[in-house]
């Protein structure tokens, strides 16, 4: 058989070897879908999640305190207003509906009872809610399961309208945050049958733990509620005309689409004490694509904007994306999608964007491709990644070890000849 018939079948083969090989089982990213850190001065809350932004506009009676956990972050969400106006309206978020797998995350300070104070004795912490057969969610804080209700007294409760039945679940054992601030979080699972809630609890300087035991709830995903429910802190379109905020102070809502562990919600925690984390140019918490495009933009625009300095050598250049990618997110060059690992997964999406070597200048990004910081995906870039020795490594280790060849970065070095052959016909 000729060179030229024998090169694009064994191409072929490489190619489906490395797609049936892919890691499928890899970290769990840590992005929210939303996120409100209320620390603007004035006017909404930002949305720092991904997908469709959903700022959070502030009702009249709802403000901002200098009371934040760990007094790291510039502000709060403050609701010691009493009345019906204190609380905030995300608007009709699609990317909220019909979650089959979600954590919620928030801090908590409260300064009395609302029920004290007129207002319903269920205070929503987040919800998106509808009328009628209270399709959507609703994360509450609840009458305790011993004793009287206080703020240092109660449990958290989780409702959920889905596409098997209306659920609901409640922390079995209680928990407080009178004057002081707490980190509390839910899980849900709709695609376990059972145990498939758990709920969380944390302080400034105690580590998140779990709340008592896991609760199981068959509501199955969640209900859509576009077009009838808008996502919520401090209220809910289940019941207009009541007052669901807390008293006191909230900060850093979060909603992610996937079952964060244990050590990631602490993780989540950190974030928030924390004045920053170190290649974290975007302020959300994480580590993530949108933080590295960043600094390689920086890095393309001449390197005036001394933040993106990680390395500290007083100049923002190729040293600081190493520095990014080997020591802060601890990763490869060639971790495309950002899970700790450069593998086949990684290449098989970067080739599917469809920008390598394309002619068209500055048009990629990181999860594109562009692993040397200069806008492009071309050779230069699997260059640089292969460079770093991390090719189906997996996690990187604390030491360096020279990997030894295998199937896959061989059928990766031939695909590799093989684009490069057919481009130079």
């Amino acid at each position: 058989m000729g060179y030229r018939k024998l090169m694009p079948r064994l191409t072929m083969v490489c190619l489906l070897s490395a797609i049936t090989t892919m890691v499928t089982d890899y970290a769990v990213g840590q992005t929210p879908i939303l996120q409100w850190t209320f620390d603007e001065e004035s006017g909404n809350a930002l949305d720092s999640g991904t997908g469709a932004s959903a700022e959070g506009v502030l009702q009249s009676t709802a403000g901002r305190t200098t009371s934040t956990p760990g007094g790291a972050s510039a502000f709060a969400l403050d609701m010691t207003e009493p009345g019906l106006d204190s609380w905030v309206n995300g608007g009709d978020a699609e990317k909220v509906d019909t979650l089959t797998q979600f954590t919620f995350t928030t801090w908590i300070l409260l300064k009395g009872l609302n029920a004290e104070e007129g207002g319903s004795g269920n205070v929503r912490l987040l919800a998106k809610q509808g009328p009628g057969a209270f399709d959507g969610f609703s994360w509450n804080l609840n009458t305790p399961n011993n004793g009287e209700r206080s703020p240092d007294n109660f449990r958290m409760g989780m409702f959920v309208g889905g596409e098997q039945s209306f659920g609901a679940a409640f922390s079995n054992d209680d928990l407080g945050a009178d004057d002081e601030w707490t980190f509390v979080a839910v899980t849900v699972d709709t695609d376990m049958d059972e145990e498939n809630v758990f709920f969380y609890v944390g302080k400034e300087g105690t580590a998140v733990e779990q709340l008592g035991d896991p609760i199981t709830m068959t509501s199955g995903p969640v209900n859509s509620t576009s077009g009838i429910a808008t996502v919520n802190v401090g209220y809910t379109d289940a019941a207009p005309g009541v007052d669901f905020s807390l008293v006191g102070y909230q900060d850093d809502v979060r909603i992610y689409d996937q079952v964060l562990t244990l050590e990631q919600l602490d993780q989540v925690r950190l974030a928030n004490l924390n004045a920053g984390i170190a290649g974290d140019f975007d302020k959300n918490g994480t580590l993530d694509a949108a933080d590295v495009d960043l600094l390689t933009a920086a890095i393309r625009n001449g390197g005036g904007d001394v933040q993106f300095d990680v390395s500290q050598d007083g100049q923002v250049d190729s040293a600081d994306l190493s520095v990014w990618v080997e020591e802060l997110k601890h990763t490869y060059f060639g971790d495309a999608n950002l899970d700790g690992e450069f593998n086949t997964t990684d290449l098989v999406v970067v080739f599917a964007a469809g920008e390598f070597e394309d002619a068209v200048a500055g048009n990629s990004t990181w999860g594109e491709g562009d692993w040397d910081g200069d806008g492009d995906f071309s050779t230069t870039d699997i260059v640089k990644a292969f460079q770093g020795g991390g090719f189906e490594l997996g996690q990187r280790p604390a030491v360096s070890a020279v990997p030894e060849p295998t199937w896959s970065s061989l059928c990766v070095i031939w695909m590799l000849a093989a684009l490069s052959w057919s481009r130079r016909r």
